[in-house]
């Protein structure tokens, strides 16, 4: 009689670079999976169901300090994203649909001030693109954009810190339509020569 080999059970395998433990059921990878670093601390934790990535996976540093949080449906990303500074502050939250980036997609400062936000479709860039002043200038908006189908279309207009208009570019799938239009902060045109 054949004798069954089918890997069922925690299994740790073991290098110089650390160790990787992994449960199989029936074959396949079942639970999380994690790495640990040679002086013993876990890097990255991997939900299995059925052999596929499904559920959670977290990555840390060498320190222990958590790096980001994905999640995964059937192999691919799916749902929230969430990647942090060195202090532990959120410094990117997106999500994703099927693998791809879909829904608001938003960067923060070391101080969890907002400094970029914009909406995906799909893994593409749609609609309104903000980017912000540091806080530590002021806040505000510092440049306004619109995408549609991840090029820039319409007006690209930037601001001075005090909300004053400072230049605005035309744009149409992704091309500069006209030369940029630069203002003083009276409102008042600059002219080349």
């Amino acid at each position: 009689m054949p004798v069954d080999e089918t890997l069922n059970g925690e299994f740790i395998e073991e290098t110089e670079n650390g160790k990787t433990i992994v449960s199989y059921k029936d074959g396949k990878k079942e639970g999380i999976m994690k790495y640990i670093s040679p002086n013993g601390v876990t890097l990255s934790e991997i939900e299995y169901h059925n052999d596929v990535m499904n559920g959670e996976m977290r990555q840390y540093n060498q320190n222990g300090q958590i790096l980001f949080i994905m999640n995964y449906m059937n192999g691919k990303q799916h749902g929230k994203f969430v990647s942090y500074h060195t202090n532990g502050v959120e410094q990117l939250v997106s999500n994703y649909s099927d693998g791809y980036l879909n829904g608001e997609f938003k960067v923060f400062d070391e101080f969890g001030d907002l400094i970029t936000e914009c909406t995906y479709t799909r893994g593409k860039k749609q609609g309104k693109n903000i980017v912000y002043y540091p806080q530590s200038s002021g806040g505000g908006v510092y440049e306004l954009s619109y995408y549609e189908d991840d090029l820039l279309t319409g007006d690209k207009i930037t601001y001075y810190t005090t909300g004053e208009i400072l230049s605005i570019t035309p744009y149409l799938k992704g091309k500069a339509q006209a030369y940029t239009k630069s203002y003083m902060k009276n409102g008042k045109e600059l002219k080349t020569s």
